[in-house]
């Protein structure tokens, strides 16, 4: 059956030549993003693949590190051309695509004039940002005007991982996304949770990929958290805050195996589950074992297994299902 992919990623070449000239590559000179080697991309290779799975809709986004490598101007200018790239790529498919907009998230300002031309001007369908930029996570108070215009607007947000401060110190020699992305996205929960944020700005569509790092798992001790008498933002109840992080939606990128599913749909409801494949950074070959693990799963039925495909992500992204 077809499906939304949630997340997608593009790389076009004005980014990697940015990410060279910042020195983010190896000695080949091909670019290195939070540690981990860049695949080969190509436009014509995504709409191949979405051909080949049944994939209806791509819903674009960049990858960490976004442009958090630069700063000032340059930070502002290469974001307004990775948002012109994808402007270009939805402009020129319409139906195959929906694009998340990029953000100079060190600069408040850009980053708000940003959000402004992506979803006014480019008629962006949601925004993307990174679970933290420059060590400081989304729950920091520098982050509350753009959730409050991102809530005023009732965005949808989708928040990609990104390598974490001082990570050098405790890599133990792997790239970031191999462990880390999975724990900065629980970071980046739980700092919206402690802080209030999740409560606050209850508009916006928040979704987080790789099925929600490690919040299934560790989501009632994060709750319990919520109102400990080290708690330094507003106290929540436990069974509130619950409630606060299963209102998120969860993309399903690399969950392939039954017990990740079987997790997740004790945690969440189906209308919360969506499907990132998160192509090119995990291969092709991925896609069939993870559509394979989706379709042969037992805990859900055939009519949550065709929300989850489509429905939830047509209910977020309207305009690809006129």
């Amino acid at each position: 059956m077809p499906v939304i992919d949630v997340h997608a990623h593009i790389l076009p070449s004005l980014y990697l030549e940015a990410m060279r000239r910042a020195g983010l590559c190896d000695r080949a000179g091909n670019p290195v993003g939070d540690g981990f080697p860049f695949p080969t991309w190509s436009l014509d290779d995504t709409l191949r693949i979405m051909d080949r799975y049944a994939i209806r809709a791509s819903v674009l986004s960049i990858t960490a590190p976004g442009a958090q490598f630069e700063r000032g101007a340059d930070a502002v200018a290469l974001t307004r051309a990775l948002n012109d790239a994808m402007a270009e790529i939805v402009r020129a498919y319409p139906q195959r695509f929906a694009a998340l907009g990029v953000l100079p998230l060190s600069n408040i300002d850009a980053s708000l004039q940003e959000i402004e031309r992506t979803l006014d001007q480019l008629k962006f369908d949601g925004v993307g940002l990174f679970s933290n930029a420059d060590g400081a996570y989304l729950g920091d108070k520098r982050f509350a005007p753009l959730f409050e215009e991102l809530d005023r607007r009732r965005a949808v947000v989708f928040v990609h991982p990104a390598q974490p401060p001082s990570f050098e110190r405790f890599s133990i020699g792997l790239p970031s996304p191999i462990l880390e992305y999975p724990f900065d996205s629980t970071r980046m929960l739980a700092s919206l949770l402690y802080s209030g944020a999740l409560a606050r700005y209850t508009n916006i569509k928040l979704i987080v990929p790789h099925g929600g790092g490690t919040v299934p798992y560790l989501a009632a001790r994060i709750a319990r958290s919520a109102s400990a008498v080290f708690q330094t933002g507003p106290r929540t109840p436990p069974d509130e805050a619950m409630q606060l992080l299963r209102s998120v939606y969860y993309d399903l990128t690399a969950m392939s195996e039954v017990g990740n599913l079987a997790l997740l749909r004790e945690f969440v409801p189906a209308d919360r589950l969506l499907v990132g494949y998160d192509y090119p950074f995990r291969p092709e070959s991925t896609i069939a074992s993870q559509r394979s693990a989706l379709d042969g799963f037992e805990g859900f039925t055939d009519e949550q297994k065709a929300i989850i495909r489509s429905g939830n992500a047509l209910r977020l992204f309207p305009r690809l299902a006129q």
